[in-house]
């Protein structure tokens, strides 16, 4: 079974997240913090992480950042608001695998795991 970590401060947005993927077959956990994503991804593999980048304390940037020493790997789809081209640029330079601006759309969010498990062969 695919493992999705969604880590969001917006619960709102973790529930969308939770009911979306779930429905998918997908088992998922919920975080509300950048260190708590860093704490759960030390003691549990995971397939894809699901990231906000604006959140208290950690942001999602340092959290890339420390995720990507943990598990280069990991593939990484950021969640923001933020529809600056120059966010955008910044985070894609972190090799991150997906880029979705909020409102989020349930299709985006389920085509985002589709292209992530196909170029990662399925997992």
């Amino acid at each position: 079974m695919v493992k999705v970590l969604v880590a969001d401060d917006d619960k709102f947005t973790r529930y969308f997240l939770w009911k979306t993927l779930s429905k998918e077959g997908y088992e998922v956990k919920l975080v509300e913090s950048g260190s708590e994503a860093i704490r759960k991804i030390l003691a549990q593999n995971f397939d894809v992480l699901f990231l906000d980048i604006y959140m208290e304390g950690m942001d999602g940037l340092d959290t890339i950042s420390l995720i990507k020493r943990i598990n280069p790997e990991i593939p990484i789809v950021v969640v923001t608001g933020d529809l600056s081209p120059e966010m955008k640029d910044r985070v894609q330079r972190m090799r991150v695998s997906e880029y979705l601006t909020k409102p989020l759309d349930p299709c985006k969010v389920k085509n985002a795991v589709e292209l992530i498990l196909a170029r990662n062969g399925g997992i």
